[in-house]
């Protein structure tokens, strides 16, 4: 059997997916929640902010109290008017030929899957990321689930997933320093790292 693993962020696609849903979602409240966390935004910039707790801040700005529901709404209506746009047409071609050979395709994010879940199953492709957190009353918090799905925690999240021992041939694509844990995983030849650019 054939495993090919996908980062989406940058790699399938030319844009960032976070940024792309929150703009889509609620682009008043994203607006303004740029302008109220432009200090950890540049701190982020110069490396001395953590990538969580940026994403959970962005998170909890917009969407904290949100139902599910409302969140998965605004994914399928994200999925359907919006992601096509930022598709690599190089990415696409090669999953679709993926698709052709019958390899088992999952894309793994640090994006929340639930934003590009309903992209994925439309492609036939699985989805491993970030997890929203949801309070007893099933609403978001703004919180994530464990970690932020990038660098190792993408490892270890395919390995509980994955038996990774069942696939002859492992492909793997990334292309930032979040996704070089992942590509340790490929199989002699078949990581392949910033691919599909122009």
């Amino acid at each position: 059997m054939k495993l090919a693993l996908f980062d989406f962020d940058g790699t399938i696609s030319n844009q960032d997916s976070f940024l792309g849903f929150m703009k889509a979602a609620r682009p008043f409240r994203f607006f303004w929640a740029c302008l109220l966390l432009s200090p950890q935004i540049a701190l982020f910039l110069l490396r001395r902010y953590p990538n969580q707790r940026l994403k959970e801040a962005f998170l909890t700005s917009l969407f904290s109290g949100c139902t599910i529901e409302e969140t998965d709404q605004w994914a399928e209506l994200y999925c359907r008017e919006k992601v096509g746009t930022i598709i690599r047409p190089k990415a696409l071609l090669e999953i679709e030929g993926y698709k052709k050979e019958g390899t088992r395709i999952v894309v793994v994010t640090a994006s929340p899957r639930r934003f590009l879940e309903p992209w994925c199953s439309r492609m036939g492709m699985e989805i491993l990321g970030s997890e929203l957190e949801l309070d007893n009353s099933g609403k978001l918090t703004g919180k994530l689930v464990g970690k932020n799905c990038r660098g190792e925690e993408k490892v270890r999240r395919i390995e509980e997933y994955l038996r990774l021992s069942d696939y002859d041939t492992i492909s793997v694509y990334g292309d930032t320093d979040g996704d070089l844990a992942m590509l340790e995983l490929a199989s002699d030849g078949r990581g392949f790292y910033k691919p599909f650019r122009e």
